[in-house]
């Protein structure tokens, strides 16, 4: 099993304490020490693998892992860091003595083993023996002279700075120009059809901006002149986008009343899904936009756009306490064009109870209606329908795989008060077949009721027929109980 520490957005304040639950033995000179148990979690950058003792780390963040031994038996053991990703001892270690090893120097201290380490790649650590004396084995935790609580060998692993990653995230941004010369004589818009980026698409020459995002749009215009043209960013209505500049191209060497502004920029913030253009709103003359070509010169019109923030998510839930929720729009799950408050592609499990507050609304569990001879009622792959011609009995088929149905039923009709049969098994399949037989209803009342066990997909159904007035406005019902 692998627990996780770590979390997205700007600052990652990780953390991961983790220790083993039982002594271990025979621990050989460059052997794990094999952690085994998480005992406190937070967030994705820091990673255990309490199988193998092993502790993963996320890159780009700088972390201080921290370790200690409380008690062994063996002699002389060091204990360290090891960097499985690059085969190398790595901070500080932790030494110790036996009690009754006669030490060759002046003293040692046992304490925690630590290393602050900022990998720019996935790396994977281990916490090992690095030595002891004449290599002998060494076991660790659970020592007869100390109480067993707290005796194991445990460590800590904590980001203490750097930008953990913006998952599922992004800032939107495209950048455009032409693929050949365009000429305008009058108004009209520039149409890019040459672009790079992500998030933003070209459409018509346009740029398809999302709803409540905040865009930085520069263009410029590069080419020819025959007088002058001004240019700006508008909306699909050619509606110019307020507070933005106007740009200008001109006739080289020709005197202008005003001063030329060099390209168009504006920030904009659209309510709705909105294509933007860069559009001429004003010629003398004609201008050629160029294309990116050393044939037509050195200057050339482009597009930017950019979403101004730093994330491409605007996030609609609100976070209320222990509650989530979302008081606009529609979720869709495996449809990405939702109609309805939850709208579902697929099919969907419920452990709990499904709860109606109108339960006289469109339920996929029942299907009913008043209809004449001949014409279908239908749920799911179930249709029913009054025959039009022969014993007047009801019909039903299905339009999807055939199966063996067991059906029993119960009926009153004409002058008899009850008739009954049941245990009939039939085979229902795309044709349609009388349901379990063949009763003549003639008069506008007779009611019948059919219970239909559905034994190939274990479904269960009860299938109602009241009789209208010559075979008009016959009610029927489907109802899927299981």
């Amino acid at each position: 099993t692998i627990a996780t520490a770590g979390g997205s957005g700007s600052f990652a304040a990780s953390f991961l304490r983790g220790s083993r639950t039982a002594s271990q033995s025979s621990i050989a000179v460059g052997g794990i020490v094999s952690f085994s148990a998480v005992d406190n979690t937070s967030g994705q950058d820091i990673a255990l693998n309490t199988s193998n003792g092993k502790i993963t780390l996320a890159p780009g963040n700088t972390y201080r892992l921290i370790a200690a031994v409380p008690n062994f038996s063996g002699n002389r053991p060091a204990f360290m860091w090891y960097n499985e990703t690059s085969s190398s001892y790595i901070g500080s270690a932790s030494n110790g003595y036996s009690p009754t090893d006669g030490a060759s120097g002046a003293g040692a201290f046992g304490g925690i083993a630590e290393v602050i380490i900022t990998p720019n790649v996935t790396t994977v650590l281990s916490f090992r023996l690095l030595s002891s004396l004449s290599s002998g084995s060494i076991t660790v935790g659970g020592l007869a002279d100390f109480s067993t609580t707290g005796s194991y060998p445990w460590f800590e692993a904590q980001v203490i700075s750097g930008n953990a990653p913006v998952t599922g995230q992004s800032v939107d941004y495209v950048q455009a120009s032409l693929s050949a010369n365009q000429t305008l004589s009058a108004a009209g818009n520039v149409i890019f059809n040459t672009s790079s980026g992500a998030g933003i698409t070209l459409s018509s020459g346009g740029f398809n901006l999302i709803a409540n995002k905040t865009y930085k749009l520069e263009a410029a215009l590069g080419g020819s002149a025959t007088n002058y043209a001004y240019y700006s960013w508008v909306d699909n209505a050619n509606n110019l986008l307020a507070g933005g500049s106007i740009g200008a191209v001109m006739k080289a060497g020709a005197a202008f009343t005003d001063a030329p502004q060099d390209k168009a920029v504006v920030y904009y913030t659209p309510t709705v899904n909105t294509t933007v253009y860069l559009r001429v709103i004003n010629v003398s003359g004609s201008i050629t936009a160029y294309a990116p070509s050393a044939a037509s010169g050195y200057s050339s019109s482009w597009a930017s756009i950019q979403q101004v923030g730093s994330s491409a998510i605007v996030n609609p839930w609100i976070l209320s306490g222990t509650n989530t929720f979302n008081t606009s729009g529609n979720v869709g799950i495996g449809n990405n064009t939702p109609t309805q408050a939850l709208d579902v592609t697929g099919n969907a499990n419920v452990s709990g109870k499904i709860t109606l507050a109108d339960p006289s609304g469109n339920v996929a569990v029942k299907a009913a209606g008043f209809v004449n001879a001949g014409v279908a009622v239908t749920l799911g792959d179930i249709q029913v329908q009054l025959s039009t011609g022969g014993a007047r009995s009801l019909q039903i088929r299905t339009s999807g795989t055939a199966f063996t149905g067991m059906v029993s039923a119960y009926t009153t009709y004409a002058s008899n008060a009850y008739t009954y049969f049941s245990d009939v098994t039939q085979a229902i399949n795309g044709t349609y077949g009388y349901i379990g037989a063949a009763w003549g209803f003639g008069a506008d009342g007779d009611l019948v009721n059919y219970f239909v066990r559905d034994t190939t997909n274990q479904r269960f159904y009860r299938i109602t027929l009241m009789v209208g007035p010559g075979y008009t406005n016959n009610f029927i019902s489907i109802e899927r109980l299981l």
